[in-house]
């Protein structure tokens, strides 16, 4: 039987410990990263509730949702480097400038992104009224388009009223000077 080293261990008592979940503590300032509690978290979850409600409900589609986290972490980045250069500290002019427009790009794809979707569900909408199964009436058939259903006349297409329909070759015949 193999003896265990002493490395051998201190790798098995690691692993034990992270299953059971005893690892090793973390500091205060990862608590405050990893939990949303720092300044940062906090005005981040600010600007994405501003941004949800801005919206609306298509906030709730996982492509916006993803594009409002984005905008609201990059605008919370801007201002954060505006405010170091306010308080007068160096920085680099360039790279808050190229900041702040990735952030104002960020919002207008995110407003984009909102509409595209907004559209894409008003034409579900749409397609889904309008192709919508009428209840059954014994003796008639359930398509709205059916001769039946018009009273034995034709429908036309996108239209719903009925229409007389001459042939071609009249309207060809038919001079406009009489």
């Amino acid at each position: 039987m193999r003896q265990a080293h002493t490395s051998d261990r201190a790798m098995i008592d690691a692993w034990s410990r992270k299953r059971r979940g005893t690892a090793k503590p973390r500091s205060r300032v990862e608590k405050h990263r990893f939990d949303g509690r720092s300044r940062e978290a906090v005005r981040i979850r600010q600007l994405e509730t501003q941004y949800r409600a801005e919206i609306g409900e298509v906030a709730a589609n996982p492509a916006v949702m993803q594009a409002i986290r984005r905008a609201a972490e990059l605008t919370m980045f801007s201002e954060k480097q505006r405010a170091t250069m306010i308080r007068g500290e160096p920085i680099n002019l360039s790279d808050l400038l190229r900041l702040e427009g990735v952030a104002k790009r960020a919002i207008g794809s995110m407003r984009e992104l909102a509409a595209q979707v907004r559209a894409e569900q008003l034409r579900q909408t749409i397609h889904l009224a309008r192709f919508r199964v009428a209840a059954p009436v014994e003796g008639r058939s359930t398509r709205p388009d059916a001769p039946e259903a018009a009273g034995g006349r034709q429908i036309a297409p996108n239209r719903g009223v009925a229409i007389e329909r001459t042939p071609l070759s009249v309207e060809r015949n038919r001079s406009p000077r009489g």
